[in-house]
């Protein structure tokens, strides 16, 4: 079980640098800045729309054989590139690989306490945590030095690759009783009901907001960092050393984690906070060493935070577990969208330092009164 996580990992670092190959596609036709545009856009809508059906799958047959399903689905989406390189082609491939990643990413997560085990769920998040951090910090650059050298075919095809390396795998592993999951609840129990999921637990009012806000305040300050080394000498010196700063810190996160940790809401919300005042911290003083260990505290905090909101997602009714994620997965890929469309226009009219940290206060100022309602509906 342990060592499928080692080749989920090298199917991400591949989706990394098949995204370079892409992206730098696109770059290179007439028209580039509209058709990346809607690259990123089918990307984000193909999630948003398959995120509650992807959970309520995910609660009613086998998650092992969604994720099977999704992987051969997600190389033959890519198979097409190998023929054609027409933009349409691309943005459909893109489309086609946001509905067959987040059906796979719902089924993984909410199948995991099951794969491995709920008492060691935390270790496990934090390594996924790490391979994340290491994939970031190579797998961009690697694509690029690789692409330099060769054609994109070559990244497509490796992803390809892996997509059915992952998939065969997983039909020779086993963690069910039966063919499907052995706690399978009825059609009308897995219904997309958000009322009915939420009051099965008041830990769940705390941890729907924030997956929506999370990424809300990581779209700012992700949108700020090429900006911010912008008015400097060497911009992409500073901007991959500020990238890397955050990556670095996350990837620390992942080893300075104790093993017997006391999961709460309380931890998560302290943690969530300390990401967001060291970001508000990063922007509100010029670009110096100051900057980069801020980020570093704030990649640091970021990655811890990942870390104890999957595990806290985990450790619910796993009837429901499903459509928890697919909520995740929904409100996700909407932070983002928003964060992406407010915060340049924020920017604009004030300054980019001061849209981060508006955004950062939103979160803060929102994740404390979520904690509060929490606390008070008695469940700790």
């Amino acid at each position: 079980m342990r060592m499928y996580l080692y080749i989920k990992a090298l199917s991400d670092f591949s989706s990394r640098m098949q995204f370079i190959a892409v992206t730098s596609l696109l770059v290179s036709i007439p028209d580039a800045a509209f058709y990346l545009t809607v690259y990123f856009m089918a990307r984000q809508l193909a999630g948003m729309m398959a995120g509650p059906l992807a959970g309520v799958w995910a609660d009613r047959y086998s998650r092992r054989h969604l994720m099977i399903i999704a992987e051969w689905l997600s190389a033959l989406s890519l198979a097409i590139l190998l023929v054609t390189s027409h933009p349409y082609a691309i943005v459909a491939s893109a489309f086609s690989l946001g509905i067959t990643y987040t059906v796979f990413d719902v089924s993984f997560r909410a199948a995991l306490p099951d794969m491995m085990s709920e008492e060691g769920i935390l270790s496990v998040n934090a390594l996924l945590v790490r391979f994340s951090s290491i994939i970031s910090i190579t797998g961009f650059a690697l694509g690029g030095m690789i692409l330099q050298l060769s054609s994109y075919k070559v990244l497509i095809s490796f992803d390809i690759c892996t997509y059915m390396i992952s998939a065969v795998v997983l039909m020779r592993m086993t963690w069910e009783k039966t063919g499907s999951e052995t706690d399978k609840v009825s059609s009308i129990q897995t219904t997309w009901n958000w009322r009915n999921v939420l009051k099965t637990n008041s830990l769940l009012m705390l941890l729907v907001p924030a997956s929506l806000l999370y990424p809300l305040a990581a779209s700012a300050y992700q949108y700020g960092l090429p900006l911010l080394a912008g008015d400097t000498e060497s911009p992409g010196l500073y901007n991959g050393f500020l990238w890397s700063s955050a990556a670095v810190g996350s990837l620390m996160s992942s080893f300075f984690l104790q093993k017997r940790v006391h999961l709460s809401s309380g931890l998560y919300v302290t943690t969530l906070l300390l990401f967001a005042f060291s970001l508000m911290f990063t922007y509100s003083v010029p670009l110096s060493l100051w900057t980069f260990s801020a980020l570093l505290f704030a990649g640091f905090f970021e990655g811890r935070c990942q870390t104890y909101y999957y595990s806290l997602l985990q450790q619910t009714d796993k009837t429901i577990r499903g459509r928890l994620f697919g909520m995740h997965s929904v409100n996700t890929r909407l932070g983002y969208f928003a964060g992406f469309l407010v915060t340049p226009f924020m920017a604009e009219a004030f300054s980019v330092g001061f849209a981060v940290i508006v955004v950062q206060a939103i979160l803060a100022a929102a994740i404390l009164l979520a904690f509060i309602i929490h606390r008070r509906s008695g469940d700790s």
